[in-house]
């Protein structure tokens, strides 16, 4: 995969997808660091890249706070907790 996609990045974020840490470059969305993630599948599902499939919704937790998101329009942060998935993405990872 094309490392340009990424766009530059001087570091790697740690977010926590399902229980599991995950690394993704900064400064990208939460569906392109997962696209990082997993390169070989994710690239290949269903994703509009703009929000308006609803195939890439998470849901997000920021202390007792969820809040469901497209992982195509929500950038991607340290410490960043997903709590749910989408089919789409669980099909994928």
């Amino acid at each position: 995969m094309d490392g340009n996609l990424f766009g530059d990045y001087q570091k790697l974020l740690r977010v926590e997808v399902m229980g599991r840490q995950i690394e993704m470059p900064e400064r990208n969305t939460l569906l392109r660091g997962l696209q990082f993630a997993a390169p070989d599948t994710i690239p290949y599902g269903r994703f509009c890249w703009n929000g308006s499939c609803n195939n890439c919704t998470v849901t997000v937790r920021d202390g007792s706070c969820e809040s469901k998101v497209q992982a195509c329009t929500m950038d991607a942060c340290d410490g960043m907790r997903v709590t749910a998935i989408s089919g789409e993405i669980r099909r994928l990872l």
